[in-house]
């Protein structure tokens, strides 16, 4: 991720993630909570991320397609954006992305 951090590659993602990722940290992580708001911190700084606001129009569809795949909400909503945007990897440890064939999931 260090080229992600130098703006050498260029990724996206959504408020949903964030807020995952603190709640991970924070949680099975057990980071105490000023440390995983640093982390969370120099995530959102990284030069090659952009944060991709919230489109309502894909919620109601996503909350049909993790029924339809037996994945969380955020995970689908994240395929219908990539797939909106032509994107085909993911950064992520979630073996859920393996149901959609169209998206490779990068550990």
């Amino acid at each position: 991720m260090r080229c992600v951090e130098k703006g050498e590659e260029k990724v996206v993602t959504s408020v949903f993630t964030v807020a995952e990722i603190k709640y991970v940290l924070e949680g099975s992580e057990r980071f105490d909570e000023n440390k995983a708001t640093d982390m969370v911190l120099s995530f959102l700084d990284c030069i090659g991320l952009r944060l991709v606001d919230v489109e309502a129009s894909a919620c109601r569809e996503a909350v049909e397609m993790s029924g339809r795949f037996q994945v969380d909400f955020v995970d689908a909503y994240n395929v219908l954006i990539m797939r909106r945007r032509g994107i085909r990897e993911i950064y992520s440890l979630d073996e859920h992305y393996d149901v959609f064939r169209d998206i490779k999931c990068v550990v």
